[in-house]
């Protein structure tokens, strides 16, 4: 009734739709910080700032505006080039329906309603266009920095679509008011003066820093951390280490070593002592995550795998060795690089803690507090 003599037409389009749908990564992180709710409004950043994404559901919470920390909104559930590839297929798929909505639009010259679906429609596929920008230039971002590959014509192709698509959305949302509103966070994710306003950063991008970068750069060497700056511990293979590192005044010291399978973490002086390890192996992720109760008694934070990773724990009289099994982070450690640890106990930590307000799923961890583990 409400297409007429084009319902089959519109059929085959919503099943274009669905089946791109099927494509949708999915995975808790990208379902509450996922670039697809807004990505059309977040800044891209060609130099590294460690900046955390805004969950999709609040609004004037901390962070109001995307940063690149973009292995927060898959976790350990998707690789980045696993994100990408389903959101181009689901991108593609929607791509196809909307080409059977566009042919309809001049038969319905005075049917606002059915205008406002197929606007509707193209809104949706711009989003999944934006989102696919964004996951490839992070992906090539990281590729250029750890295997020194020049992919600045990319990503400068990448920005002057995202303008255009910023652009786009602009006119959208002046004829729909619909567009960028959520209805569990009761507000709008983007609007007009929103959007121009990322349209100036990202022309500024554009024009300051992409003349600025330059591959050989010191810094990025020191982002990898082939040329780590702040503290280290070495990881040795087959076994740990004499000496053990302090967590500042709290009596809890640690080492580590590693073999084929597993990296080994060993903790001392946690008698009656709670304290918790946080490991970043790979920029730009969330922790791996482990609690120690004073009796000793592990909690994992297991919500950011597919699957429950299985960990070895060896309790002995005043120490701890956990076992972790180094498949567990395949697609996402890079070999031959460093990863980032931190230790800390409630007022003491190996490096010192300046927690970031409480997120959902990602807790407090602020990724400049912690430091590298080299691999022996």
């Amino acid at each position: 009734p409400d297409w007429r003599d084009n319902a089959p037409a519109v059929a085959r389009a919503w099943k274009y739709f669905a089946a791109g749908y099927r494509c949708f990564p999915a995975n808790i992180a990208f379902a509450w910080y996922g670039p697809l709710h807004h990505s059309i409004v977040w800044p891209l950043y060609l130099f590294p700032v460690d900046r955390p994404i805004p969950p999709s559901w609040l609004l004037r919470s901390f962070p109001e505006v995307g940063g690149d920390r973009i292995g927060e909104c898959l976790v350990y559930q998707h690789t980045l080039s696993e994100g990408l590839d389903l959101c181009r297929k689901m991108s593609r798929l929607w791509q196809k329906g909307l080409d059977i909505f566009r042919d309809l639009l001049p038969a319905y010259p005075d049917d606002p309603a059915r205008i406002a679906d197929i606007g509707l429609a193209e809104a949706i596929g711009l989003q999944m266009k934006s989102a696919c920008n964004l996951l490839e230039f992070y992906l090539l971002r990281e590729t250029m920095f750890f295997h020194q590959e020049d992919h600045l014509e990319r990503l400068r192709a990448i920005v002057q679509d995202e303008i255009g698509n910023s652009k786009l959305m602009r006119e959208f949302c002046a004829k729909d008011s619909r567009l960028g509103y959520h209805s569990e966070a009761e507000g709008y994710l983007f609007f007009p003066e929103k959007l121009s306003a990322r349209i100036e950063l990202l022309e500024k991008l554009l024009k300051e820093d992409f003349p600025e970068f330059r591959l050989d750069a010191p810094w990025i060497n020191a982002y990898t951390g082939i040329a780590p700056v702040g503290k280290q511990a070495v990881c040795r293979y087959g076994t740990p280490a004499a000496a053990m590192e302090k967590t500042g005044d709290s009596g809890i010291a640690w080492n580590s070593y590693y073999d084929a399978e597993k990296l080994f973490l060993i903790f001392r002086g946690i008698v009656g002592k709670a304290f918790t390890v946080e490991l970043e192996p790979c920029r730009l992720w969330p922790p791996f995550r482990i609690d120690f109760d004073a009796s000793g008694q592990p909690l994992l934070d297991d919500l950011v795998f597919r699957e429950t990773p299985q960990l070895d724990y060896l309790y002995c009289p005043d120490e701890i060795t956990v076992g972790i099994p180094l498949e567990i982070f395949a697609g996402y450690r890079r070999e031959g690089f460093p990863i980032r640890i931190n230790v800390w106990s409630e007022n003491h930590a190996w490096v010192e803690r300046q927690p970031w307000p409480n997120r959902l799923l990602h807790r407090d961890f602020n990724p400049a507090c912690a430091g590298w583990l080299i691999f022996e």
